[in-house]
């Protein structure tokens, strides 16, 4: 059930930044719009298939969390599958940080009026033993 147990693949980790945007840049998990002034993560990596840079908001970075306490890791990129496929996968682990991460994530993290939604909190503790 979990994308981390079927990734192959050796990446090399170069960069691992916390930034504050300069441009605006999109997240690689939602796609929502990282503005000017408002910080991100950049890490780029190397492979056999060249370099890749990556930039993640703040949210997407926080709800990461679940899937690293619950599953040991995530797959760039799969983050909203991923916890979608638990939702539907198993009803333990259905709670509302898992709600809530899913919904913001298919709203980009922008509220009804446009505003942002507030970072959520660093997931901690496991549902499922």
């Amino acid at each position: 059930m979990c994308m981390i147990d079927d990734a192959d693949g050796k990446w090399d980790l170069l960069l691992d930044e916390t930034r504050r945007a300069r441009k605006v840049h999109r997240c690689y998990e939602c796609h929502c719009e990282i503005r000017p002034g408002e910080s991100y993560e950049c890490r780029k990596f190397a492979s056999d298939y060249g370099v890749e840079t990556v930039t993640t908001c703040p949210h997407c970075v926080a709800v990461r969390s679940w899937l690293v306490v619950q599953c040991r890791g995530w797959l760039y990129g799969g983050v909203l599958q991923d916890l979608q496929e638990h939702w539907q996968d198993d009803d333990l682990l259905r709670g509302r940080y898992l709600a809530l991460a899913i919904s913001g994530m298919q709203k980009r993290w922008a509220k009804r009026d446009g505003s942002p939604m507030r970072v959520m909190g660093v997931y901690k503790v496991p549902v499922a033993a």
